[in-house]
């Protein structure tokens, strides 16, 4: 079997008819779909096994509600395909998507990108990326500087043994950039990826439905999470390729900034915790390419050496 197409599935019974339509219509036809409903409540479950029943290929897991990260990983122990695609339970697909992949494949790639037609609720804007054969550190710029959409699980068909044999899975304490740490880690392990020209995935950007477990706004340790986990997954490109690693700090060192400036926002933090927090960020490599004025202030009034005084002057900084 070539492909597991992985989809998390929650609450998305008003979807998932034509995501249903769209994979049954694909012209390539050696795939699995592996769905797995994370505790919906609506009508998913029951329109996933009417479908199965129609065509083998369709497999169903069901779980108590996880999240989008542990129900990703569900599908990913549970994959026979030697390539996966990912595919959100309320987007759709053209004829041709998979069979893209096939014919973009290659014994030297690990990973290959596809763009995509992005339904916005105004217009419909078009990703699409350039054909090309890519080294690591080629593709972290290209996704960096100019494609961002290629850090999503939707972009992309991931050899599967490049996961498997580096035990690789979604992180599932951050609920933001997820799929971007992923990207990140997968990266660590591949040899050369691709890029192609077509734009098959349709990206519903209204809809947007996931999975519902731990959605909420990004608080300064939501935000000291995913940076955390950012840096710790891109730290074996410091080896691979040095200049890939500067490119992911980047934006790690935005991440940074902001979880220090969203801390002293608040007033209900401890003195103690502010320290604890600062002490920790001040072990990290840092970039200012991408700050902002204020976020070069902040960075400026960080003192790494002298983490009391830089309390003091970031607190009454930010209180002023």
């Amino acid at each position: 079997m070539l492909f597991s197409i992985i989809t998390p599935v929650y609450n998305a019974s008003k979807y998932l008819k034509d995501t249903i339509s769209c994979m049954l219509s694909q012209t390539f036809t050696d795939w699995e779909w592996i769905c797995v409903d994370d505790g919906s409540i609506d009508d998913s479950l029951i329109i996933l096994q009417e479908a199965s029943k129609l065509d083998s290929r369709i497999r169903i897991i069901h779980q108590k509600n996880e999240g989008v990260s542990n129900a990703r990983n569900t599908a990913l122990k549970a994959a026979q395909g030697e390539w996966l695609a990912f595919l959100d339970a309320d987007d759709c697909v053209s004829p041709d998507w998979l069979k893209n992949y096939a014919e973009a494949i290659s014994e030297e790639v690990d990973i290959v990108f596809q763009g995509a037609e992005v339904i916005n609720e105004k217009r419909k804007e078009t990703y699409q990326l350039p054909s090309s054969e890519l080294s690591i550190t080629e593709t972290v710029f290209l996704w960096q500087d100019k494609y961002h959409h290629m850090g999503s699980a939707w972009s992309k068909s991931v050899r599967r043994s490049t996961i498997a044999d580096n035990n690789i899975s979604f992180v599932e304490s951050i609920n933001n950039f997820e799929d971007w740490v992923f990207l990140i880690t997968v990266l660590c392990s591949a040899k050369f990826c691709k890029t192609i020209q077509q734009t098959e995935y349709i990206y519903n950007r209204p809809n947007s439905i996931l999975t519902a477990k731990g959605k909420s706004r990004r608080s300064a340790e939501a935000t000291y999470a995913i940076a955390t986990e950012w840096y710790k997954a891109m730290q074996p490109l410091k080896i691979k390729s040095l200049t890939a690693y500067n490119k992911l700090l980047e934006y790690n060192s935005l991440l940074q900034i902001q979880t220090i400036m969203e801390t002293y926002r608040r007033k209900d933090i401890s003195k103690q915790q502010r320290i604890s927090l600062l002490k920790e960020i001040a072990k990290y490599d840092f970039i200012p390419t991408k700050c902002k004025l204020s976020q070069k202030v902040t960075n400026l009034l960080f003192l790494r050496k002298c983490l009391n005084l830089s309390d003091l002057v970031l607190r009454f900084w930010r209180l002023a």
